[in-house]
């Protein structure tokens, strides 16, 4: 049997009015402004219908999918400040370090291949898994991209913004060559 309208009239209500408030804030923004009017009006929207379990899940479904749309937003914002040339990719690839866990005991046969291949290495403490990697990065040569965007306001011009470790060379006090032991 189909409910009648006269039975679903406060259903009616409260599905129009948060069909009215998905549509008002529909577009988002990543401010504060928006959000404290989304939780005003949204509030606002409960009370009126005395806080009905489902009026409450269909507002909660709609700021849940506000916040979704925003952080897909900021996602997006992430990805294309971050895209690297193939030039870039290929000069980070270059300085990659395979990071090996110094306790790990029967790694011979690796570390001969990684000599073989003029793969760099360092041998040290990992305190998970028995191989990393890490990846040096020199201000002279550097890309265009900081990782974070808050580094990039508070680092100074010519400054490296990455991160991660710069390996040296014990011996030298270089900057590391494409094997460095133990």
């Amino acid at each position: 049997m189909t409910a009648t309208n006269k039975e679903m009239s406060t259903e009616f209500q409260y599905f129009g009015d948060v069909w009215t408030f998905f549509k008002k804030y529909y577009h988002v923004r990543p401010d504060d402004d928006y959000w404290e009017a989304v939780v005003e009006e949204s509030s606002a929207i409960v009370q009126k219908y005395n806080n009905l379990p489902l009026c409450k899940d269909l507002v909660l479904a709609v700021i849940g999918e506000l916040e979704r749309k925003e952080k897909a937003m900021r996602g997006a914002e992430d990805v294309k400040q971050y895209r690297f040339s193939i030039e870039e990719l290929k000069k980070l690839t270059k300085s990659l370090v395979i990071l090996v866990d110094s306790r790990e005991k029967k790694n011979d046969h690796i570390l001969s291949y990684f000599t073989k291949q003029d793969i760099a290495y360092q041998e040290t403490k990992l305190d998970y898994g028995d191989y990393s990697f890490s990846i040096q990065y020199f201000a002279r040569e550097a890309l265009k991209y900081p990782l974070r965007r808050e580094q990039a306001n508070s680092t100074a011009a010519g400054a490296a913004v990455w991160p991660i470790s710069i390996i040296r060379d014990r011996r030298t006090g270089r900057n590391a060559g494409n094997h460095i032991g133990a």
